[in-house]
């Protein structure tokens, strides 16, 4: 696991209620769980933990954005989610096991750490916490079976306009400051594909492709792509 640098303010009990899994924590249990979180920050592109390397607890976001990726052999990148503020960034499974991705800050941010030796010694007391945190695995399934979802039935035209239409909101004159490999790693091909879908669109003036960034004309244009449409 990465080392980063303790931020020395740890959280309110209203910051960790705006954890949805922890909204329903009565005040004891709360308080409680407040004990077990490290608080830590990072710096854009800081690694925050490695695929593979032990997993001894789970990542909260406090703020900023991380990027939860897999590093194919071929060093190709795919990009699982990007964890935005009080999401989970990094949920092993809990007790033991290894990280099943990587997780890179994509902003200076703050995230909180719960040690699971921590948590499991207050699970006896607080048996709704241990409830919380399997909330949080049955949301990290859900989003990891719409990634694979997405990729084995939507082609690269809908793969790319959905990351698109995310990022903006769907609103025309929006820009999404993503590059070309960075869209890419999110779409999971290679960055020559995402450059020639571009390209066609910007062609049809769907959008228009700016150094690091795109702006969307038409967000009702890639909205018909979802529909899953060769490109």
């Amino acid at each position: 696991m990465a080392v980063a640098t303790r931020a020395p303010v740890g959280p309110s009990l209203d910051e960790l209620r705006r954890i949805p899994p922890f909204a329903e924590l009565d005040e004891a249990a709360l308080a409680a769980l407040r004990t077990a979180v490290v608080t830590r920050s990072f710096a854009p592109g800081q690694i925050i933990f490695f695929e593979g390397d032990a997993a001894p607890g789970v990542w909260f976001v406090r703020g900023g954005r991380v990027r939860i990726f897999k590093l194919a052999r071929d060093g190709r990148e795919q990009v699982l989610c990007v964890a935005q503020a009080h999401t989970c960034a990094g949920c092993p499974l809990f007790f033991g096991g290894t990280n099943p991705a990587s997780a890179e800050a994509l902003d200076y941010g703050t995230l909180y750490y719960l040690p699971s030796a921590t948590v499991e010694a207050l699970l006896p007391a607080y048996p709704q916490i241990g409830a919380a945190l399997l909330r949080v695995l049955a949301e990290r399934q859900r989003v990891l079976v719409d990634v694979a979802t997405t990729l084995v039935l939507r082609c690269v035209a809908a793969r790319l306009a959905q990351v698109l239409l995310a990022e903006s909101g769907g609103a025309a004159g929006a820009a999404v400051g993503l590059t070309h490999a960075e869209l890419a790693q999110r779409v999971g091909v290679a960055r020559e594909v995402v450059s020639r879908a571009l390209s066609r669109w910007s062609r049809d003036g769907i959008l228009t492709c700016r150094r690091g960034s795109i702006v969307l004309h038409d967000p009702s244009a890639l909205q018909r792509h979802l529909g899953g449409r060769p490109a």
